[in-house]
This record gives C-alpha cells, structure tokens and sequence, in this order.
C-alpha cells in the first residue's frame, strides 16, 4: 500500500511538472511600437481623436520563431502598454489629463485596451491601464490601428510627439 501512495505521489509531483513544462514552452509574448503627434491645440478638455498609422503584425513571423500557428492560438492579450513623449526633446506629460487607446482591423469593432485618467504630472514615460481582453482577431490581421483619444488641461503650443510600446502574451496550444 505504502508503494501505491509513493507512486501516485511520484506520478503527481511528475504530471505536474510537466504541465509547467508545456505551458512555458506555448505561451511566448512579443511587442509593437506605434507612434502618432499630438497636435498644438489651444482646446482644453475636449476629446481630441488620433488615427495611428497601420500596424503591421508580421505574426506569421513571431509565431514560426515560437513553433506555433493562428489555427493553435487560444489567445493573445495585451500585457503591458506605455506611453513615453519622444519629441520634444525633455518634454513631458503634463498636459495629459486622461488617454484612451483601442485598437482597430479590417472588418473588426473597435476595442479600447488601455487607458489612463487623471495622468500625474512631470512624467514623460507613463504606464497604462490594460484590459484584459483576448485580443487575437485583431493581431492575426495583417495590420492594426491604434485610435487615441485624448483629452488635454493645458494648452500646448508645439506639437508633441509619442510613442506606445505594447507587450503582448500569447498562448499556443502545442499538441
């Protein structure tokens, strides 16, 4: 009986490091970076709508460097989203009072998947709030958009322009 207990433990503890095992090797994350211009305004408090350009996906590539395909992805999620000025040059945030991003594809909704009200002052690298959101149609498409819209408390008198970095985490059934 004592024999019995030890294997079925043996077979636990083994069953168990092997799912870990799968799942690090079927779940991969990459990233994207898109950058768009917030124009000089001198509008306050009024939402200002921002297309960016096309975003290609290149998954086809992303996916073969990690053994997987579209037709064995269970899902692909937004993990991390930032949002960082790159020009002017020690510019900052300031003049953010609140963000939102969706993204956007041929023949799909659009789908907000982060956000940031109330931005703390003095940044010009600012961490968003992601969604959680399973996000694959979108990234399986040849190309995305990002549509920002953003609403300003002060007025700006140069263009500012920003770049977001996204990381996202995807999960491939191997078998």
């Amino acid at each position: 009986m004592k024999k019995i207990v030890v294997c079925l433990a043996f077979v636990s503890i083994l069953a168990a490091s092997c799912t870990k095992v799968l799942d690090s090797l079927t779940t991969f994350t990459f990233s994207r970076t898109t950058t768009f211009t917030i124009p000089a305004s001198t509008g306050l408090g009024v939402p200002l709508n921002i297309n960016t350009p096309d975003v290609v996906t290149n998954f086809e590539s992303e996916f073969s460097t990690n053994n997987a395909n579209t037709d064995r992805v269970e899902y692909i999620k937004l993990t991390s989203m930032n949002l960082e000025v790159t020009n002017p040059t020690g510019g900052n945030l300031d003049f953010l009072k609140s963000i939102q991003l969706s993204i956007s594809a041929d023949g799909l909704s659009d789908k907000i998947i982060a956000s940031k009200s109330d931005v703390p002052d003095g940044l010009s690298l600012l961490d968003l709030d992601v969604e959680d959101e399973d996000l694959k149609p979108y990234i399986i498409k040849d190309t995305y958009k990002l549509k920002v819209e953003a609403v300003t408390d002060q007025i700006i008198t140069q263009d500012y322009d920003l770049s977001t970095t996204s990381a996202f985490e995807v999960k491939a059934n191997v078998l």
